[in-house]
C-alpha cells in the first residue's frame, strides 16, 4: 500500500465475492476479516490492524401464476349444430403460466388447479368436460413437473374429437362457433345478465375438481405453462341459464402455486404463494334481423291492383245508377210543360233572381 505509506493517507479498493453454493450452510450470515501488518517496528498497537463485516444470509423466494383462455373472445354456439348424442359443445383452453423472478431457487413448488368439471352437485351432468390429458411444457431442461390428474376425468364417455381444434373459427350458419371481441363497454354492460359460474367457495351449483402438479428444480426466470383442454358440454342445467338470450355463462377455472422447500439449510421466513383465475365467456347464438332492399316490382303490381279494383267499382256503381242526382228544378220544367202554369218550385226560384 506503499513504502512508506504516509501519515493521514487514506487508500480504498474493493473485493468481490460470488456466492457459490451454500445449499448445506446452516449458519445465517458470512463473516469477513480484514487484517493489516506494519513492518514498522515503531507499531505496537496491533488491536486496530484488523476489522470484521458480518454479511447476513436471507433466502426469498417468489413464484407467479399467470393465465389466459383459448380462444380469448366470447363464444356464441347454436344448439342446433351441437353433437346431439355426445352434447360436445364448443372447445375452449385454460393456460396456466408459473413463473419465478427469484433471487433463490425452490426446490419444490405445488400447483393446483380447481376446475370446474361438473354443473350439479351430484356429478351427473358434465360443465368443461376434458377430453385431453394436460400439456405440460418447461422453459429449462432442469426443470422437473409432474402432474397428478385421475385417468376417470380424461374423456370419460370416449367423445371423438376428431376434425376439432380449440382455435377453428365456424360461422352460426354452418357451425356451432362463432367468437366476437368483448370490447369494455359490451363487458360492463352485460355484467348484470351474466351467469358466473366458477369454483367459489360460496358456488354450491358446480362440483370441482383439484388437479395436483408439482414442480422441482426451479430457478430464477423459469417458466412452466399447464394446459387443461376441454369443451362445453351442454348439458340441460346450462341450456336452462343460456336459453334466455340476454345471458351470458362465465365459466371459470384457478390456479394456486405455493413454494413447498429451497435447496437451502437456510428456510425463507414465509413461503411464496399466488394464485390466478381464468374465465371463458359463452353465450348462444342470436341470428341477427337482415334489413332486405324494398321490392319495387311487388309495390307496382300492388298499386296497379288497386288502381284496377277502384275502376271496377267505380264502373258498378255508375251501373246502379249511384252517381245520378236527384234534381228539382229540372222536374218543376217538366210539370210546367204539362199544365202551361209554372210549378211552385219554379216560382220559388224566380223569386231569387
Amino acid at each position: 500500500m506503499g513504502n512508506p505509506f504516509p501519515q493521514d493517507h487514506t487508500m480504498q479498493f474493493t473485493v468481490t465475492v460470488r456466492l457459490e453454493d451454500f445449499h448445506n450452510i446452516d449458519d445465517t450470515e458470512l463473516l469477513f476479516t480484514f487484517n493489516t501488518e506494519s513492518s514498522f517496528s515503531a507499531d505496537t498497537n496491533k488491536a486496530d490492524n484488523s476489522f470484521s463485516l458480518a454479511i447476513p444470509l436471507k433466502v426469498e423466494t417468489s413464484i407467479f401464476v399467470n393465465g389466459n383462455s383459448n380462444p380469448p373472445d366470447a363464444i356464441t354456439y347454436n344448439n342446433s349444430h351441437i353433437n346431439a348424442a355426445s352434447k360436445r359443445g364448443p372447445l375452449v383452453e385454460h393456460k396456466y403460466e408459473i413463473f419465478t423472478n427469484g433471487p433463490s431457487a425452490i426446490d419444490v413448488a405445488d400447483v393446483r388447479i380447481s376446475w370446474p368439471l361438473y354443473v350439479t352437485p351430484d356429478m351427473d351432468e358434465y360443465l368443461l368436460y376434458i377430453y385431453k390429458d394436460l400439456e405440460i411444457t418447461q422453459s429449462s431442461v432442469d426443470t422437473q413437473v409432474r402432474c397428478n390428474i385421475p385417468e376417470r376425468y380424461i374423456n370419460p364417455q370416449n367423445v371423438s374429437m376428431s376434425g376439432l381444434t380449440v382455435t377453428k373459427n365456424e360461422n352460426p350458419g354452418t357451425g356451432y362457433i362463432n367468437r366476437y371481441k368483448r370490447s369494455t363497454a359490451a363487458a360492463v354492460s352485460s355484467s348484470t345478465a351474466s351467469v358466473q359460474i366458477g369454483c367459489a367457495d360460496d358456488d354450491l351449483t358446480t362440483q370441482c375438481i383439484t388437479m395436483q402438479c408439482q414442480i422441482r428444480t426451479f430457478r430464477q426466470s423459469d417458466t412452466v405453462t399447464i394446459k387443461v383442454r376441454a369443451l362445453l358440454w351442454m348439458s340441460s342445467e346450462l341450456k336452462n341459464l343460456t336459453d334466455d338470450y340476454t345471458k351470458e355463462a362465465v365459466i371459470s377455472s384457478s390456479a394456486t402455486a405455493t413454494v413447498l422447500d429451497v435447496p437451502y439449510q437456510i428456510k425463507p421466513e414465509t413461503q411464496s404463494k399466488s394464485s390466478f383465475s381464468v374465465m371463458s365467456y359463452f353465450e348462444k347464438y342470436r341470428p341477427t334481423k337482415v334489413n332486405e332492399p324494398l321490392q319495387w316490382k311487388w309495390i307496382a303490381i300492388g298499386v296497379g291492383c288497386g288502381l284496377i279494383l277502384l275502376i271496377l267499382i267505380i264502373i258498378i256503381l255508375w251501373r246502379c245508377g249511384f252517381f245520378k242526382r236527384y234534381r228539382p228544378y229540372a222536374e218543376a220544367k217538366i210539370e210546367k210543360h204539362k199544365d202551361g202554369q209554372p210549378h211552385e218550385v219554379e216560382r220559388l226560384y224566380s223569386g231569387y233572381k
